[in-house]
């Protein structure tokens, strides 16, 4: 099935999905070859996919390993313009586990250049995380708020 990703009267509407990992207070976070910002590791979510049937689906491709999701942290709507194109993205964040066997693997690069890393708080302050308002919820665990809007534009 095709993504959740259309483009409406300039913008682009995706629609996606992202997992909170952690292990030992680090956070797993995910950067493109051609990024100078990290965001957490998921996707698009298809056609006809619930949220977390796309996470699952997403980490396994991106990964290589089976996660249990777990609960629904919040929703984020963020507009942001990349690559010269205006987005509109509607994100879900969920908790998920992360087994020690699945943890050493994950901080290595993939072929194509992407690249994942465990960030603790002393780095994640510092990083360029995006959404912007991802590293203050992330740093101070804030996550009763379920809807965040963001307009980086």
């Amino acid at each position: 099935m095709p993504d959740i990703c259309v483009e409406i009267e300039g913008y682009t509407l995706n629609v996606r999905v992202a997992a909170i990992m952690r292990k030992d207070g680090s956070i797993l976070v995910h950067q493109l070859p051609d990024g100078d910002f990290w965001f957490l590791p998921g996707g698009r979510v298809a056609v006809g996919e619930t949220f977390r049937d796309a996470l699952a689906r997403e980490l396994r491709e991106e990964l290589g390993s089976e996660f249990q999701i777990g609960a629904f942290a919040f929703l984020c709507e963020n507009f942001f313009v990349y690559n010269d194109r205006h987005f509109h993205e509607i994100c879900t964040f969920f908790e998920v586990a992360c087994d020690r066997g699945s943890v050493e693997a994950l901080d290595q690069c993939e072929a194509d250049g992407t690249r994942f890393r465990w960030m603790g708080p002393a780095e994640l302050k510092l990083a360029n995380i995006q959404p912007l308002v991802l590293k203050d919820i992330l740093l101070n665990q804030a996550f009763d708020q379920k809807h965040v809007v963001v307009h980086s534009v």
